[in-house]
């Protein structure tokens, strides 16, 4: 959290509720962040909606049914996706150069590409999960990384 009287920027208390004078730095670009109320709430809500969407066309990606009987966990993945990556741009516009910004992009191509060939949804759908999983579970230097720079931006909350 920042210290709004000091302007530093506290990466996190001791165990024993102490401050721990070093962790503070200042404040630079990279860590503007802003925060709704319960914001918290509805990221859980979206990524919620967002894994029932994905399932459903996981189901048509890999099973080859009817495209009207996964049509709507398209839509409902595609809309709960859009408003998670405008809250993480509200929260901190860094979001969109850095990797984990960059993976959605990519994301949406190879599900876009699954659509428009459908003797390739079944790979495109298996080569989306590996990399949800690889971003979501990489380090916060990895996610946070900033295509084009080389540097990393701290992950916090995105």
């Amino acid at each position: 959290r920042k210290d709004l009287q000091s302007g530093t920027y506290r990466k996190q208390d001791r165990q024993d509720g102490k401050k721990d004078p070093s962790h503070d730095r200042e404040m630079g670009p990279d860590d503007a962040q802003r925060q709704l109320p319960g914001q918290r709430w509805i990221n859980i809500a979206l990524r919620s909606a967002h894994l029932v969407g994905v399932t459903g066309i996981g189901g048509g990606f890999l099973l080859d049914v009817d495209d009207s009987l996964w049509m709507g966990y398209w839509w409902l993945a595609v809309s709960t996706g859009v408003l998670l990556s405008l809250l993480y741009l509200w929260t901190n516009p860094l979001w969109a150069i850095q990797l984990k910004g960059m993976a959605i992009i990519g994301k949406l191509v190879l599900l876009g590409i699954g659509v428009a060939v459908p003797d390739w949804r079944a790979t495109m759908f298996v080569l989306v999960v590996l990399v949800s999983a690889f971003i979501a579970h990489a380090p916060g230097r990895v996610r946070g990384y900033r295509i084009g720079t080389g540097k990393s931006v701290r992950d916090e909350g995105t």
